[in-house]
């Protein structure tokens, strides 16, 4: 319609001049002894410093009040449902190839995956009714996670690597200093994956994020 010339359009632009002014929110002044005196150690993941960092007040009432969000019932899968099949299928899969780990991840034994679709539907369908969700009712979530399951099969093609260990638990303590002291928090999450690569007779320790394939500037 905006580019037909059988219509004479006008654009309107509605802008507020003020900025919207947050709710206050109600903080009890000794949450943060209460905090540390009932969760030793103090344990942080990347979710809840992203939540913190996006958020202060929703980190607020979720980690420190305990307040949970109630999820709408929805026949569509959010992006953390998503995540999880896919991670899942992943997992499923690469014990298949590997069997006991450590395991040596050869090109021909991912391209006998690749070469038989079923397998992978098959890992795919496993891990969706481990989310005690029914595959018939959910095929494009089914086909969009085949089809993630795919790439990531694809890219590991390049080159040999030794698989480690999956979905593995790791952290590290870090003293926060406080209003009421310095606090030891554990820093922890759950590694995607953990291989190492051999190049030109150096091997390298490889942390694979599935979500955004991101690698770290420093060794």
């Amino acid at each position: 319609m905006l580019t037909s010339t059988e219509f004479k359009v006008h654009k309107y632009r509605i802008t507020e001049s003020t900025a919207p002014v947050p709710n206050p929110i109600s903080v009890r002044g000794d949450w943060l002894q209460t905090y540390a005196d009932t969760h030793q150690p103090i344990k942080l993941s990347p979710s809840a410093l992203n939540t913190y960092l996006t958020c202060p007040r929703q980190f607020y009432l979720h980690y420190i009040e305990g307040l949970e969000e109630t999820k709408p019932v929805s026949p569509i899968f959010d992006a953390a449902d998503f995540g999880n099949l896919v991670h899942d299928a992943i997992r499923r899969t690469y014990r298949a190839i590997s069997g006991t780990l450590p395991c040596l991840i050869q090109p021909d034994s991912i391209r006998h995956y690749l070469q038989q679709p079923h397998l992978l539907q098959q890992a795919v369908q496993e891990a969706m009714l481990n989310l005690h969700a029914d595959p018939a009712q959910h095929p494009v979530e089914c086909q969009a996670a085949f089809h993630h399951l795919r790439r990531i099969l694809t890219y590991d093609l390049q080159t040999p690597f030794t698989l480690q260990a999956m979905e593995q638990r790791a952290g590290f303590f870090r003293d926060i200093h406080t209003p009421i002291g310095t606090l030891p928090v554990l820093l922890a999450g759950i590694l995607d994956r953990q291989d190492t690569i051999t190049d030109h007779n150096q091997t390298y320790l490889r942390v694979v994020d599935y979500k955004t394939g991101a690698r770290p500037d420093t060794d």
